[in-house]
């Protein structure tokens, strides 16, 4: 009986913290709130079209004097690859509403927070 009470506690601890054991955030992720960091992405939705977010995203690069490699994009959602000192970043965006666009970086292999913090605040300020 103990093992199974024991077994009960652990599956309902690991379920009950969900994910939260492997994601570093500072705050939950909507838009109202900040950005979560996430297996190397960083993630952010933020209350724009997609069309601004796009925008936002290339002026960004732009002043961090990142080049395009490449970019995709059609109604919902787009990609953009961009390169500075040999680092690459990628960069989707997804419409998550008519009004919200969630925004997800990540900054070299592994994933570069400061990095993605950088180019976020960058495309937040063109975006706003």
């Amino acid at each position: 009986m103990k093992i199974i009470a024991v077994s009960f506690l652990l599956v309902l601890g690991i379920f009950g913290n969900g994910c939260a054991e492997f994601r570093s955030t500072d705050q939950p992720s909507d838009a109202t709130t900040g950005p979560t960091f996430f297996l190397g992405e960083l993630r952010h939705t933020e209350i724009t079209t997609i069309e601004r977010a796009w925008r936002g995203v290339h002026a960004a690069l732009k002043d961090l004097n990142y080049r395009v490699k490449s970019n995709e994009h059609d109604l919902l959602q787009g990609t953009i690859i961009a390169v500075e000192s040999g680092h690459d970043v990628k960069i989707h965006l997804e419409e998550t509403s008519p009004t919200t666009t969630e925004i997800r970086i990540r900054a070299g292999t592994l994933g570069d927070k400061a990095v993605a913090r950088e180019i976020l605040t960058a495309i937040r300020k063109h975006i706003r």
